[in-house]
């Protein structure tokens, strides 16, 4: 599965690399772009690599742990998701409202999926993906 990752997110990076690089970039775009989006080569890669560990972890911690843990002190699977969703949202540095609903929606959507299908394995793959997407808006600033 990492490796299916890997191969994904070098793929995603090289696809992009040779789109910057075969057309002319507005380089005072590439300054409003979000915080979040990788303005460099160097930096696409640390994300990808970032993108591997933290997509796993959170899974592992936010779904894996929490949710089964908050099961077997007795708490409804349902309302054991809407907690474990709550430090889920914080911890990825809030900026906006937006940005509150978005990591709630996604908090829900990953508990969800963890409870009906008790695995995590699509989990971390839809997880890479939405991180992996980040990387996409650099493309906006392509002339």
């Amino acid at each position: 599965m990492i490796a299916g990752y890997l191969i994904f997110a070098f793929g995603l990076l090289g696809f992009i690399e040779m789109a910057l690089a075969n057309s002319t970039v507005d380089i005072s775009g590439l300054d409003s772009l979000p915080s979040l989006t990788p303005k460099t080569t160097t930096a696409r890669v640390i994300f990808i690599m970032m993108g591997l560990f933290t997509g796993l972890a959170e899974e592992i911690v936010y779904r894996g742990f929490a949710i089964s843990a908050l099961q077997s002190k007795n708490i409804n699977k349902w309302l054991a998701v809407f907690i474990s969703a709550i430090p889920f949202i914080f911890q990825h540095g809030l900026k906006s409202i937006d940005q509150f609903w978005w990591f709630l929606s996604w908090g829900l959507i990953f508990g969800i999926l963890f409870i009906l299908l008790k695995k995590l394995t699509l989990n971390i793959i839809i997880h890479w993906l939405v991180i992996l997407s980040a990387m996409l808006a650099v493309l906006q600033v392509i002339q």
